[in-house]
């Protein structure tokens, strides 16, 4: 991808995640960017939740995948590594913060980003 930069650029996009496990969750997202141009960015995970199960309250994890971006008719493939929490106010609503990271290699460039939203299950 060149000189193509994901810093700075508007985020949006839809996922979920579902648990395997107690503590175990595999989840997807797809969504676009807006950076002089728009662009699209799917991405499918594993997370690791560090409380077992919670109606209410903190919900700390983990979460890493693989990251498929297109822009300016180029693809790149990225790993991605993060972690957050999700604010349960309710069991079944809760506000999510998460920082994710995206390393690159030779032909892509690295970014990260600070993601925000609202969770439900």
């Amino acid at each position: 991808m060149g000189d193509k930069s994901l810093q700075s650029a508007l985020r949006y996009g839809l996922g979920g995640t579902f648990a395997v496990l107690p503590r175990l969750t595999i989840g997807g997202e797809a969504g676009g960017f807006q950076k002089s141009g728009t662009g699209l960015l799917a991405s499918g995970n594993l997370g690791v939740h560090f409380r077992r199960h919670v109606e209410t309250g903190f919900d700390p994890f983990a979460t890493g995948g693989i990251t498929g971006v297109r822009i300016g008719g180029e693809t790149g493939l990225y790993a991605n590594v993060g972690g957050g929490f999700n604010q349960w106010f309710r069991p079944r609503a809760a506000f999510r913060l998460e920082f994710r990271g995206y390393p690159g290699r030779q032909d892509l460039n690295s970014f990260s980003e600070i993601r925000f939203g609202i969770s439900f299950r």
